[in-house]
């Protein structure tokens, strides 16, 4: 991994993968974000313990998926805001893209 991620930006870089594709076996998150091993299995495994991500077994392999908690937190800290019209008789729109 080039960049260093901070821990919040590698758990939603998870979650998001997760969402994709419903669910994903460790090997296939690891090649959608691209995360090393080590800090894969760690990070997955404060995300079981915060309830955000869900471990089942399928034909003997562990399968994972989003939480409905795991869903509404990556959704609100992915959150994009409407940008509001602070100058409405300049037709002037300021906020967030």
């Amino acid at each position: 991994m080039a960049n260093k991620l901070t821990r919040l930006e590698l758990y939603l870089k998870i979650l998001e993968a997760i969402e994709k594709q419903k669910a994903l076996k460790l090997e296939n998150i690891k090649e959608e974000t691209a995360i090393d091993y080590p800090i894969l299995e760690k990070a997955m495994s404060f995300l079981e313990k915060q309830a955000l991500v869900k471990k089942e077994n399928m034909k003997n392999e562990p399968i994972y998926t989003n939480t409905q908690r795991g869903y509404r937190v990556r959704k609100f800290l992915f959150q994009k805001q409407e940008p509001k019209e602070d100058f409405p008789c300049l037709n002037l729109k300021i906020g967030l893209v």
